[in-house]
């Protein structure tokens, strides 16, 4: 075999070049991380210990945020189970009202009025049920609501007391001082009579009007000894005097000047004998009488 000739260093250098641009060199990426590997040291005995105490720390961390949550829990349980309870019982819900001031009024339509019978306590509303009985029932004055658990609801009353009674035709109502017209009960009272033909009363729970109010108001303190007035669209109040023949007061405030005024005049015409067939005083100023 003929030895292969030696290469001179030139071609040597040649042939690396060459191969030195057929494998460029590898960069490293842009972002890309490096990771080494630490060794890490045994754990001596005094480390062990606080790994240890540092994990029972944690265990007992954990421990007691369970327990808040196991008591939030049974809390939430218990409350629920008590508005059930609450929701559901029989205990809870209203059965007769308690009805205390009345006298005429029956406490069964006062009870019934209420709305409180077979309510739950928790959804009865003193205020609105006070509203709801004067509505309801215009002779009471005043109506107060006391509830209590689990079941006890008071109703504390006060009624009207009627000033006049109103007739007209067969019906009766009855009148406050104030007004105000309500139903009449049984047991008819020794009140002031108004009678009326063509003059309507207001219905229950409306109020007389105030003019009409305030001549009745007069009429009664200057005529204490009449027990029954007459009142007409045409003539306003009335009365008949004791000798039979009819007075017409008219409406107004001075009702005291008009009687003073047919006083004055029922003594002159009985002096002088005579008898007329009524007498007009509702222009005190100008009063005069009708012969029969």
């Amino acid at each position: 075999m003929k030895p292969s000739p030696a290469k001179s260093p030139t071609e040597g250098s040649g042939e690396r070049r060459r191969r030195n641009r057929r494998r460029p060199a590898r960069r490293p990426q842009r972002g890309a991380r490096r990771y080494e590997a630490v060794a890490l040291p045994a754990l001596r005995g005094s480390t062990r210990e606080a790994y240890a105490r540092h994990r029972k720390l944690q265990q007992a961390r954990v421990f007691r945020i369970d327990r808040r949550r196991l008591v939030s829990l049974t809390m939430l349980a218990t409350a629920v189970l008590a508005g059930v309870w609450i929701g559901f019982d029989g205990t809870f819900y209203i059965s007769v009202p308690r009805v205390t001031g009345q006298a005429r009024v029956p406490v069964e339509d006062i009870a019934r009025a209420s709305g409180l019978i077979g309510l739950h306590i928790a959804w009865a509303n003193s205020a609105e049920v006070e509203s709801r009985l004067l509505e309801a029932l215009p002779s009471l004055r005043a109506a107060r609501v006391t509830c209590s658990l689990p079941a006890d609801c008071i109703i504390a009353v006060a009624e009207r007391e009627p000033f006049l009674a109103w007739r007209w035709g067969d019906a009766l109502v009855w009148v406050d001082q104030d007004g105000v017209v309500y139903s009449a009960r049984s047991g008819m009272q020794d009140v002031l009579t108004i009678e009326s033909s063509d003059v309507q009363p207001p219905p229950p729970g409306r109020r007389v009007d105030p003019d009409l109010m305030t001549a009745i108001l007069s009429a009664a303190q200057a005529l204490p000894e009449v027990r029954t007035l007459r009142v007409s669209a045409a003539r306003g109040l009335e009365f008949t005097d004791a000798s039979g023949y009819p007075v017409y007061l008219g409406t107004g405030t001075n009702m005291a000047d008009r009687v003073a005024v047919w006083r004055a005049l029922s003594e002159d015409l009985a002096s002088r004998g005579i008898q007329p067939a009524y007498v007009d005083v509702r222009f005190p100023l100008a009063p005069y009488y009708g012969r029969p």
